[in-house]
């Protein structure tokens, strides 16, 4: 017999999975503007990893690509949470991320930031895939120092 408590958790994570299964989208207000963003999806959290690791652990790049990176790094994460599976159709993602930068400021991706990346759905599903790159990042960094 389950307890009330892990009944309510129980019921809690249902209404998430329903939600999930509905496509159901969320209504976020910062500074007077409404956005919607729906839950992420797997391959969205991949490319946002994936911006990630490429200004952190990438030597390859230039310091040059590597500042432009860092500059819009914030803008790209909104626009991929903004768009969700969207982002896949060729040209939408680089035409939306360009308007919002040229629209909106700094406060008002980082509120969308916030408010996508901070439920507890996310941090579920990305927990885990972050631990495992950061693991293969430092694993990969000690390799190369040893081979020098």
């Amino acid at each position: 017999m389950a307890t009330e408590q892990e009944q309510a958790k129980i019921a809690e994570l249902m209404a998430i999975s329903s939600r999930i299964e509905k496509g159901d989208m969320t209504s976020v207000t910062i500074l007077g503007k409404t956005f919607k963003l729906s839950d992420t999806k797997r391959k969205i959290t991949n490319k946002i990893i994936d911006l990630q690791v490429a200004i952190d652990y990438n030597d390859k790049l230039s310091r040059k690509k590597k500042l432009k990176l860092i500059q819009v790094f914030d803008v790209k994460v909104c626009s991929y949470l903004m768009l969700n599976l969207w982002s896949f159709i060729p040209f939408l993602h680089a035409i939306h991320w360009r308007y919002l930068e040229a629209k909106y400021t700094s406060e008002t991706f980082y509120g969308i930031i916030e408010a996508g990346l901070s439920n507890p759905e996310f941090v579920f599903f990305s927990k885990c895939s972050i631990q495992l790159r950061n693991l293969a990042a430092s694993r990969t960094r000690m390799i190369k120092t040893e081979q020098k």
